[in-house]
Protein backbone atom coordinates (compact mmCIF):
# COMPACT_ATOMS: atom_id res chain seq x y z
CA UNK A 1 0.00 0.00 0.00
CA UNK A 2 1.21 3.23 -0.89
CA UNK A 3 2.16 5.67 1.96
CA UNK A 4 -0.84 8.32 1.97
CA UNK A 5 1.78 11.31 2.40
CA UNK A 6 3.65 10.21 -0.77
CA UNK A 7 0.22 10.01 -2.48
CA UNK A 8 -0.63 13.70 -1.30
CA UNK A 9 2.47 15.20 -2.52
CA UNK A 10 1.82 13.01 -6.20
CA UNK A 11 -1.64 15.02 -6.59
CA UNK A 12 -0.53 17.93 -5.55
CA UNK A 13 1.90 17.81 -7.75
CA UNK A 14 -0.32 17.10 -10.22
CA UNK A 15 -2.87 20.13 -9.43
CA UNK A 16 0.44 22.51 -9.66
CA UNK A 17 0.87 21.17 -13.23
CA UNK A 18 -2.65 22.08 -14.57
CA UNK A 19 -4.22 24.47 -16.47
CA UNK A 20 -4.51 27.84 -14.32
CA UNK A 21 -8.03 28.48 -13.46
CA UNK A 22 -9.77 31.22 -15.06
CA UNK A 23 -10.58 34.17 -12.67
CA UNK A 24 -12.61 37.43 -13.02
CA UNK A 25 -10.42 40.51 -12.66
CA UNK A 26 -12.25 43.93 -11.40
CA UNK A 27 -10.28 47.20 -11.74
CA UNK A 28 -9.32 48.58 -8.16
CA UNK A 29 -7.33 50.99 -7.90
CA UNK A 30 -5.10 53.10 -10.23
CA UNK A 31 -2.16 51.98 -11.73
CA UNK A 32 -1.01 50.52 -14.81
CA UNK A 33 -1.94 47.40 -16.40
CA UNK A 34 0.09 44.37 -15.46
CA UNK A 35 0.41 45.60 -11.66
CA UNK A 36 -1.36 43.14 -9.59
CA UNK A 37 -2.17 45.65 -7.29
CA UNK A 38 -4.95 47.45 -9.70
CA UNK A 39 -6.97 44.57 -9.97
CA UNK A 40 -8.96 42.27 -7.42
CA UNK A 41 -10.90 39.52 -8.10
CA UNK A 42 -14.13 38.86 -8.09
CA UNK A 43 -14.68 35.02 -9.06
CA UNK A 44 -12.13 32.43 -9.80
CA UNK A 45 -8.96 31.68 -8.25
CA UNK A 46 -6.66 34.57 -7.29
CA UNK A 47 -2.83 33.97 -8.63
CA UNK A 48 -1.42 36.99 -7.37
CA UNK A 49 -0.37 38.60 -10.51
CA UNK A 50 -2.77 40.54 -13.45
CA UNK A 51 -5.27 39.58 -16.46
CA UNK A 52 -4.33 36.57 -18.19
CA UNK A 53 -5.10 33.61 -21.02
CA UNK A 54 -8.65 32.94 -19.93
CA UNK A 55 -9.27 35.52 -17.71
CA UNK A 56 -11.83 38.56 -17.86
CA UNK A 57 -11.20 41.92 -17.11
CA UNK A 58 -13.99 44.47 -15.84
CA UNK A 59 -13.67 48.46 -15.85
CA UNK A 60 -16.43 49.76 -13.52
CA UNK A 61 -15.45 52.69 -11.68
CA UNK A 62 -14.80 56.09 -13.13
CA UNK A 63 -12.57 56.72 -10.15
CA UNK A 64 -10.19 54.56 -11.55
CA UNK A 65 -7.23 54.35 -14.42
CA UNK A 66 -5.97 51.64 -15.53
CA UNK A 67 -2.96 52.80 -18.23
CA UNK A 68 -1.86 49.98 -20.85
CA UNK A 69 1.51 49.66 -19.65
CA UNK A 70 2.04 46.57 -22.36
CA UNK A 71 -0.17 45.66 -25.69
CA UNK A 72 -2.99 43.04 -25.34
CA UNK A 73 -3.93 39.90 -27.33
CA UNK A 74 -6.08 36.66 -27.01
CA UNK A 75 -3.51 34.96 -25.10
CA UNK A 76 -3.40 37.81 -22.19
CA UNK A 77 -6.45 37.93 -21.51
CA UNK A 78 -9.89 36.73 -22.87
CA UNK A 79 -12.26 39.68 -22.59
CA UNK A 80 -12.35 43.20 -21.57
CA UNK A 81 -15.51 44.66 -20.26
CA UNK A 82 -15.79 48.36 -20.29
CA UNK A 83 -18.83 49.19 -18.41
CA UNK A 84 -18.25 52.65 -16.77
CA UNK A 85 -14.29 52.32 -16.63
CA UNK A 86 -11.30 54.26 -17.58
CA UNK A 87 -8.89 52.78 -19.95
CA UNK A 88 -5.17 54.79 -20.76
CA UNK A 89 -2.91 54.72 -23.20
CA UNK A 90 0.07 56.99 -23.25
CA UNK A 91 2.09 55.17 -25.99
CA UNK A 92 1.55 52.94 -29.00
CA UNK A 93 -0.32 49.87 -27.76
CA UNK A 94 -2.78 47.14 -29.45
CA UNK A 95 -5.58 45.24 -28.28
CA UNK A 96 -5.99 42.54 -30.92
CA UNK A 97 -8.05 39.45 -31.38
CA UNK A 98 -9.60 39.84 -28.10
CA UNK A 99 -13.78 40.73 -27.23
CA UNK A 100 -14.17 44.39 -25.89
CA UNK A 101 -17.63 44.62 -24.49
CA UNK A 102 -19.60 47.59 -24.04
CA UNK A 103 -22.80 46.98 -21.48
CA UNK A 104 -25.75 49.57 -21.74
CA UNK A 105 -26.49 52.44 -19.48
CA UNK A 106 -22.42 52.46 -18.81
CA UNK A 107 -19.99 55.63 -20.52
CA UNK A 108 -16.44 54.74 -20.37
CA UNK A 109 -13.68 56.65 -21.14
CA UNK A 110 -10.97 55.68 -23.53
CA UNK A 111 -7.81 58.31 -22.78
CA UNK A 112 -5.15 58.26 -25.36
CA UNK A 113 -2.20 60.77 -24.58
CA UNK A 114 0.18 60.05 -27.03
CA UNK A 115 0.64 58.03 -29.90
CA UNK A 116 -2.11 55.42 -30.82
CA UNK A 117 -4.20 52.42 -28.96
CA UNK A 118 -5.06 50.03 -32.00
CA UNK A 119 -8.07 47.83 -31.89
CA UNK A 120 -6.41 44.94 -34.59
CA UNK A 121 -6.49 41.54 -35.88
CA UNK A 122 -10.17 41.09 -35.40
CA UNK A 123 -10.92 42.55 -32.17
CA UNK A 124 -14.48 42.00 -31.24
CA UNK A 125 -16.13 45.37 -30.23
CA UNK A 126 -19.92 44.25 -28.91
CA UNK A 127 -22.46 46.11 -26.69
CA UNK A 128 -24.84 49.01 -26.33
CA UNK A 129 -23.32 51.22 -23.56
CA UNK A 130 -21.05 54.60 -24.67
CA UNK A 131 -17.06 54.65 -25.22
CA UNK A 132 -15.75 58.66 -24.71
CA UNK A 133 -12.78 59.09 -26.62
CA UNK A 134 -10.12 61.69 -24.84
CA UNK A 135 -6.76 62.37 -25.10
CA UNK A 136 -4.37 63.52 -27.86
CA UNK A 137 -3.61 60.26 -29.20
CA UNK A 138 -5.55 58.20 -32.04
CA UNK A 139 -8.20 55.38 -31.10
CA UNK A 140 -7.99 53.36 -34.25
CA UNK A 141 -10.52 50.54 -35.28
CA UNK A 142 -8.46 48.52 -37.70
CA UNK A 143 -9.75 44.99 -38.25
CA UNK A 144 -12.68 45.60 -35.72
CA UNK A 145 -15.66 42.75 -36.22
CA UNK A 146 -17.86 45.67 -34.66
CA UNK A 147 -21.56 44.01 -33.30
CA UNK A 148 -21.02 47.61 -31.30
CA UNK A 149 -24.76 49.00 -31.21
CA UNK A 150 -23.77 51.53 -28.79
CA UNK A 151 -22.18 55.50 -29.08
CA UNK A 152 -18.44 56.42 -29.89
CA UNK A 153 -18.07 60.01 -28.80
CA UNK A 154 -14.74 61.64 -30.51
CA UNK A 155 -13.87 64.41 -28.18
CA UNK A 156 -9.93 65.15 -28.28
CA UNK A 157 -7.41 63.72 -30.76
CA UNK A 158 -8.68 61.54 -33.61
CA UNK A 159 -11.22 58.46 -33.90
CA UNK A 160 -10.37 56.53 -36.80
CA UNK A 161 -12.86 53.95 -38.34
CA UNK A 162 -10.42 51.89 -40.95
CA UNK A 163 -12.68 49.17 -42.02
CA UNK A 164 -16.13 48.34 -43.17
CA UNK A 165 -18.85 48.52 -40.18
CA UNK A 166 -15.90 49.19 -37.72
CA UNK A 167 -18.02 51.70 -36.17
CA UNK A 168 -21.42 49.24 -36.02
CA UNK A 169 -24.73 50.32 -36.37
CA UNK A 170 -25.39 52.72 -33.38
CA UNK A 171 -24.27 56.66 -33.23
CA UNK A 172 -21.08 58.30 -33.88
CA UNK A 173 -20.59 61.54 -32.35
CA UNK A 174 -17.99 64.57 -32.91
CA UNK A 175 -17.36 66.70 -30.49
CA UNK A 176 -14.39 68.55 -30.76
CA UNK A 177 -11.83 65.53 -31.48
CA UNK A 178 -11.91 64.20 -35.24
CA UNK A 179 -13.50 61.09 -37.05
CA UNK A 180 -11.57 59.67 -39.85
CA UNK A 181 -13.78 57.80 -42.06
CA UNK A 182 -10.42 55.85 -44.39
CA UNK A 183 -12.36 53.00 -45.79
CA UNK A 184 -16.19 52.81 -47.65
CA UNK A 185 -18.69 52.43 -44.83
CA UNK A 186 -21.07 50.19 -46.44
CA UNK A 187 -24.23 48.78 -45.73
CA UNK A 188 -22.19 46.19 -42.75
CA UNK A 189 -22.08 49.29 -40.79
CA UNK A 190 -25.30 50.48 -41.37
CA UNK A 191 -28.12 51.65 -39.86
CA UNK A 192 -25.80 54.58 -38.37
CA UNK A 193 -26.15 57.88 -36.91
CA UNK A 194 -23.36 60.65 -37.38
CA UNK A 195 -23.77 63.68 -35.39
CA UNK A 196 -21.20 66.49 -36.35
CA UNK A 197 -20.94 68.94 -33.64
CA UNK A 198 -17.81 70.49 -33.52
CA UNK A 199 -14.47 69.36 -34.57
CA UNK A 200 -13.68 67.49 -37.87
CA UNK A 201 -15.24 65.06 -39.97
CA UNK A 202 -12.40 63.67 -42.25
CA UNK A 203 -13.17 61.61 -45.63
CA UNK A 204 -10.27 59.81 -47.23
CA UNK A 205 -10.67 56.97 -49.76
CA UNK A 206 -7.79 55.44 -52.14
CA UNK A 207 -11.02 54.15 -54.59
CA UNK A 208 -12.55 56.73 -56.54
CA UNK A 209 -16.14 57.81 -55.60
CA UNK A 210 -16.03 55.81 -52.27
CA UNK A 211 -16.42 57.02 -48.72
CA UNK A 212 -20.16 56.58 -47.19
CA UNK A 213 -22.28 54.67 -50.01
CA UNK A 214 -25.05 53.47 -47.83
CA UNK A 215 -28.03 54.84 -48.14
CA UNK A 216 -29.52 54.11 -44.80
CA UNK A 217 -26.95 56.19 -42.78
CA UNK A 218 -28.27 59.13 -41.25
CA UNK A 219 -26.14 62.17 -41.06
CA UNK A 220 -26.98 65.63 -38.97
CA UNK A 221 -23.82 68.41 -39.31
CA UNK A 222 -24.46 70.65 -36.67
CA UNK A 223 -21.15 72.62 -36.83
CA UNK A 224 -17.33 71.42 -37.42
CA UNK A 225 -15.94 70.36 -40.81
CA UNK A 226 -15.98 68.13 -42.83
CA UNK A 227 -12.66 67.47 -44.78
CA UNK A 228 -12.26 65.35 -47.92
CA UNK A 229 -8.23 64.04 -47.59
CA UNK A 230 -6.43 62.01 -50.51
CA UNK A 231 -5.26 62.03 -54.27
CA UNK A 232 -7.67 63.26 -56.80
CA UNK A 233 -10.93 61.31 -55.62
CA UNK A 234 -14.48 62.46 -55.04
CA UNK A 235 -15.64 61.45 -51.52
CA UNK A 236 -19.43 60.26 -52.23
CA UNK A 237 -22.01 60.64 -49.46
CA UNK A 238 -25.28 58.86 -50.17
CA UNK A 239 -27.04 59.56 -47.22
CA UNK A 240 -29.58 61.94 -45.77
CA UNK A 241 -27.91 64.63 -44.79
CA UNK A 242 -29.33 67.38 -42.03
CA UNK A 243 -27.43 70.69 -41.92
CA UNK A 244 -28.40 72.44 -38.65
CA UNK A 245 -25.76 74.84 -38.20
CA UNK A 246 -22.70 76.33 -39.82
CA UNK A 247 -20.23 73.70 -41.10
CA UNK A 248 -17.50 74.45 -43.31
CA UNK A 249 -16.69 71.91 -46.38
CA UNK A 250 -12.67 71.61 -47.32
CA UNK A 251 -9.89 69.93 -48.80
CA UNK A 252 -6.60 69.16 -47.14
CA UNK A 253 -5.27 67.74 -50.78
CA UNK A 254 -7.16 67.39 -53.80
CA UNK A 255 -10.06 65.57 -52.94
CA UNK A 256 -13.88 66.41 -53.96
CA UNK A 257 -16.78 66.49 -51.16
CA UNK A 258 -20.16 65.21 -53.16
CA UNK A 259 -23.25 65.14 -51.37
CA UNK A 260 -25.54 62.85 -53.36
CA UNK A 261 -28.13 61.94 -50.85
CA UNK A 262 -31.14 64.47 -49.74
CA UNK A 263 -29.85 67.71 -47.82
CA UNK A 264 -32.20 69.17 -45.60
CA UNK A 265 -32.25 71.79 -42.75
CA UNK A 266 -31.87 75.30 -42.12
CA UNK A 267 -27.74 75.37 -41.48
CA UNK A 268 -24.95 76.63 -43.70
CA UNK A 269 -22.80 74.93 -45.68
CA UNK A 270 -19.69 77.39 -46.38
CA UNK A 271 -17.03 76.19 -49.35
CA UNK A 272 -13.55 76.97 -47.71
CA UNK A 273 -12.11 75.25 -50.99
CA UNK A 274 -12.84 75.95 -54.36
CA UNK A 275 -13.92 72.88 -56.19
CA UNK A 276 -15.33 71.09 -52.54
Amino acid sequence: MRNPSTLAIALCALVGAGPALAADYDDDATGNWQDAATWSVTAGYWPGSPPAGADTATLDSAAVTVTLDTSLAAADVAEITLAGGHLKATTNRTIASTTIHVPGACTSTVEVTSGSLDFDAAANVAGWGRVDKTGAGDLRLYEVNSAFAGRWDAQAGTLYAYADGALGSGTTTVNGGRLWIRKEQTSASSPHTLILNSGTLRLYSRVQDKTITATDWNIALNGGTVEAYGQDWWHRINSPVTVSGTVTLTTDFRGTIKLYGPISGAGKLVNATPGC
